[in-house]
């Protein structure tokens, strides 16, 4: 298959990437950027020299602990300079992170603490983390006894240290576990090696700000620019995040920011306000977030007058994008362009994406091409390729797709097949080689013997002026299977009949909203994605507000 529409020319298919760790590109960035700031958080910020020194000496905290290569520590903090220290102390110690929601209740704490096998946890809890008390601020290690509890606490301070424990690591040991599918079910721990958090950090690093990668003199890894107009570059961008560091996005982008030189300012959660004070504080360049996000943004009361010319690249995932918040966001942000990435804790991150060049054609309603060394496949529901333009299931086969789930044979066996990874999401691609999601396969309902894709709906729902949020689920009907049913959020007051009659005006009969839910808020999860598990369960708990 030739090159998609719009691929940077200097780019190559595959990346060189060299047989390491992610521990590689920590201490070649440190080398490289030195005394450049690396983390904001607050009114803290450590350069990425320090960022290194520092882990290090975590790393030697941990392994004067005993905790070395093969072992297991859960990290239970906040956003804050602490998580990005820690996360890196315990690969540098040669163990394994299991990073786990500070929002958990103290069941589920202890639940995927034992799933993890863990037997450290990093935490700022006062007392026991498994027993829900509150934080204290004071980070410590907490080593737990055979039972999984705390039999000693070691307070972590800020040490430093030039080298980290001398242990070597392979890219087939775990880099670190993330809980993934607790919206459908008991969470699962997806397995991601070294190597495949390599693989993902050059690959996406490289993408976006256009580079290749080399090795330092002292064998740290290092991103070298190739010629094009890139809108992000080495070394020379600040992003801004609000994703929780125990997710994917904010954890393994962390790695991504730091192979890129990039300065990361994040906050301890999201708050529209704060998030625009800081866009100008820092005149930030990247912004990265999920849909969610980016709508409050927009109905901030305060985003009138700001000064938004620094940003060049807004980064949204988590969920698809509608075409019309990506039209607002580049009307608003008038300098940058909007970017929507696709990917799964699976695939340790992000498996496409659009160039992030100026001339790259505008797809909004694409999650762009697949990244250097990835490939995505369309597939029927017996797992054969389809032709360009169909819907079927997304597969994905690449360096950073994980080798399946800890302690999980029979789902691991289920969705890793022959080195691909069956997403269950459904996507289309078009002749120039462009991904389109159209949803997911358990979201898609049946309407009389027709496939009906809810995003199709809600994307024509967010067309109208006056609402905000929408969602579509299925209601199971005995007479035609299921039925399409809206939820919206509105932005300004207006009869609901009238969205219902808008979006029942664009579509064909057998794809027409059926009931109307105007509700205050939509349920979402700690990274944005709109929860409708939950809106199903709602269905029978509220009446609609209208029906067709």
């Amino acid at each position: 298959m030739s090159a998609p529409v719009g691929w940077p020319e200097h780019l190559p298919a595959q990346l060189d990437i060299p047989d390491s760790t992610v521990l590689a590109v920590l201490a070649g960035s440190a080398r490289r950027y030195q005394d450049r700031p690396a983390l904001r958080f607050a009114d803290a910020e450590l350069s990425f020299a320090r960022l290194h020194q520092r882990a290090c000496g975590i790393g030697q905290l941990l392994a004067d602990a005993g905790i070395g290569r093969g072992g297991m520590v859960a990290i239970h903090l906040g956003n804050g300079l602490d998580y990005p220290l820690c996360y890196f102390g315990i690969l540098l110690s040669g163990a394994a992170a299991a990073p786990l929601s500070p929002m958990l209740t103290p069941a589920d704490t202890a639940r995927q603490l034992a799933d993890s096998g863990a037997r450290a946890i990093i935490t700022d809890a006062a007392g026991d983390p498994l027993s829900g008390t509150g934080r204290d601020g004071v980070v410590r290690l907490v080593l737990l006894d055979e039972d999984a509890q705390p039999a000693r606490r070691i307070t972590i301070g800020a040490p430093a240290a030039a080298d980290p424990p001398p242990v070597r690591l392979t890219g087939d040991d775990t880099a670190h576990l993330v809980f993934s599918g607790g919206t459908t079910g008991r969470p699962k721990a997806v397995v991601i090696s070294h190597r495949n958090l390599l693989a993902e950090t050059v690959q996406y690093a490289c993408w976006r700000t256009g580079a290749v990668p080399g090795t330092d003199d002292e064998g740290g890894i290092v991103l070298r620019p190739v010629p094009g107009d890139f809108l992000l570059r080495p070394g020379e961008a600040t992003a801004l995040t609000a994703a929780p560091l125990f997710h994917s996005m904010g954890l393994v982008g962390l790695s991504q920011h730091v192979a890129s030189g990039t300065t990361l300012v994040t906050m301890p959660r999201f708050e529209p306000h704060q998030f625009l004070d800081l866009v100008e504080a820092y005149q930030v360049e990247h912004l990265l977030g999920a849909p969610s996000m980016f709508h409050a943004i927009l109905e901030c009361p305060t985003l009138a007058g700001r000064d938004l010319r620094s940003v060049r690249a807004i980064g949204c995932a988590s969920a698809p994008v509608p075409v019309p918040l990506t039209q607002r966001l580049e009307a608003v942000f008038s300098n940058a362009r909007v970017r929507q990435s696709y990917g799964l804790t699976e695939a340790t991150l992000v498996a496409t994406a659009p160039p992030y060049t100026e001339s790259a054609p505008d797809r909004f309603d694409s999650c762009g091409v697949p990244l250097p060394g990835t490939e995505v496949s369309v597939r029927d529901a017996d797992g054969n390729p389809v032709p360009d333009g169909t819907v079927g299931e997304l597969w994905i086969r690449g360096p950073q797709v994980s080798a399946g789930y800890l302690n999980r044979p029979e789902e691991t066996a289920a969705t890793f097949v022959d080195g691909w990874l069956r997403t269950g999401d459904l996507g289309r691609r078009d002749a120039d080689g462009y991904l389109a999601i159209v949803g997911r396969i358990k979201d898609m309902l049946i309407y009389k013997g027709y496939n009906v894709y809810p995003r199709e709906l809600e994307e024509i729902m967010l067309q109208h002026e006056c609402v905000a949020h929408a969602a579509v689920v299925g209601r199971p009907d005995e007479h035609a299977g299921e039925i399409p049913v809206g939820f919206v959020v509105l932005r300004t007051p207006c009869q609901p009949d009238e969205v219902m009659a808008f979006v029942n005006a664009q579509v064909a009969p057998v794809k027409r909203l059926r009931e109307l839910h105007v509700v205050s808020t939509l349920p979402l999860s700690g990274v944005g994605k709109i929860l409708k598990t939950e809106l199903r369960a709602m269905l029978d708990r509220i009446p609609p507000t209208v029906t067709a």
